[in-house]
């Protein structure tokens, strides 16, 4: 009985001595570049006297990548939709004449009509803006009427005693526009050049001294120009919206060809990045 009992004392006294030299490690693979390693004191259990040796791997602190701010796009589409009028001075640009019913007006022009001539319509354009300063190209298209009443004229032509007066003034207008524009808060002041190709088509009333009213032909005129046009953006919409709205006003000088001064207003919508 007595040698039982010593052998189960013996036994239990090895099995905690050989668990007071346990030491449990925790590792997670090897070390790699950038780690840091984290050694933590050994922690003790008092019941079973065993220390617990801990070794945590970190991984490093994620790199900050560069440029984190956003920035503009560098190009951007847009789109314009208004309305215009001008004035419009032909000078020494003639009328000519087209399918006519009189054989006297065959090679005949209309030289002078009515000096204060106006005309307005609709005009809707697209292009491109780069960056935060330049717009280039826009293309525009515009067309519209206008009065172009005036008292009668002589006709160059064969037979003499012949007079018209413009009574109809239908205009087509394509516009090729570039210049500078910057945003300061909702304003946007812009300044651009414009070149033009223009077709002017009417009626015209032709009468005789003698015979009186010969019903109305067909007229027409082409012209090409230059001028500046001026003016400012008021944004409309929201500032976070990804496709903002402008109102848009701008004077208009022709410099060569038949605009003379001119006004647009309108709806420009820059396009999402």
């Amino acid at each position: 009985m007595a040698r039982t009992f010593l052998a189960v004392v013996f036994l239990m006294s090895f099995s905690v001595a050989v668990q007071a030299q346990v030491v449990v490690e925790v590792v997670q693979g090897p070390p790699t570049t950038g780690q840091q390693v984290h050694i933590q004191q050994p922690d003790v259990d008092l019941q079973r006297g065993i220390a617990i040796e801990q070794v945590a791997l970190t991984p490093p602190p994620p790199e900050v990548p560069e440029g984190t701010t956003r920035t503009r796009p560098s190009r951007r589409q847009l789109a314009t939709l208004g309305f215009f009028g001008t004035g419009l001075d032909f000078g020494d640009r003639a009328w000519r004449f087209g399918a006519v019913g009189i054989e006297a007006l065959a090679n005949a022009e209309l030289p002078v009509f009515d000096p204060h001539a106006r005309a307005g319509g609709f005009t809707f354009g697209t292009g491109l803006l780069l960056g935060d300063w330049l717009r280039l190209p826009e293309i525009r298209l515009s067309f519209g009427g206008g009065d172009l009443d005036g008292p009668f004229t002589d006709i160059e032509a064969e037979q003499d005693g012949l007079q018209a007066r413009v009574v109809r003034h239908f205009m087509l207008r394509f516009e090729v526009l570039a210049g500078l524009e910057h945003e300061f808060g909702m304003i946007t002041p812009f300044a651009r050049a414009f070149a033009h190709a223009t077709g002017h088509f009417g009626a015209a009333e032709i009468r005789n001294a003698e015979l009186g009213s010969l019903g109305n032909q067909r007229i027409r005129q082409g012209s090409v120009g230059l001028g500046l046009e001026l003016g400012l953006a008021v944004r409309i919409s929201k500032p976070r919206v990804r496709e903002p709205a402008s109102f848009f006003v701008a004077y208009r000088r022709g410099l060569v060809g038949t605009e003379a001064h001119g006004v647009t207003i309108g709806i420009a919508i820059v396009g999402a990045p």
